[in-house]
């Protein structure tokens, strides 16, 4: 058993070597993501599949996590509007069977952020960097079926675009 000490230490190493690493990845590549802002975009994250297989209107992910005004935060998130640019972490798309929802889902921009984040809090590449091809994802019948989708059904990404400046390499 730690004493109150041995566990402050172990927090503090903890937050120096991971968390902030992590959160100076979110203030380096989105300058004005608050915190609401940021939920929103890790929710659409790990949510995107049932997102886009269900259709989920923003009124239901607004309750699923609590945060008033969704829309307004996916806008910001995606193009912003005449008044206030946005971020470009969400991508907007029409569902194709009822054109007046709208599916939010993570625009390259944001997978890069997302993964930058996951790999400053697990000190390595997040996982092999890819992303199901909207044919290869348009051709399931449930999104529980992603698991048989084969490697040619994804593109890849090159894990050295998530690395930051301390992080290059001696030549």
């Amino acid at each position: 058993m730690l004493d109150a000490g041995e566990r402050a230490e172990l927090l503090a190493e903890h937050l120096k070597q991971s968390i902030l690493p992590a959160l100076h990845e979110i203030t380096t590549r989105s300058q004005g993501l608050s915190l609401g802002f940021f939920c929103v975009l890790l929710y659409v994250t790990l949510k995107q599949f049932e997102i886009g297989f269900e259709g989920q209107p923003l009124r239901e992910i607004s309750s699923s996590i609590g945060i008033s005004n969704v829309p307004r935060h996916i806008s910001f998130l995606s193009d912003g509007t005449p008044k206030r640019k946005g971020l470009g972490l969400i991508d907007l798309a029409q569902n194709p069977e009822d054109r007046r929802l709208t599916l939010p889902k993570p625009s390259e921009a944001g997978i890069e952020l997302m993964t930058a984040i996951s790999s400053r809090l697990l000190h390595q590449p997040a996982a092999e960097l890819r992303r199901p091809k909207p044919e290869a994802i348009e051709a399931l019948d449930s999104p529980d079926d992603v698991v048989k989708l084969k490697k040619v059904d994804y593109d890849y990404f090159d894990p050295e675009i998530f690395e930051g400046p301390g992080d290059q390499k001696s030549k």
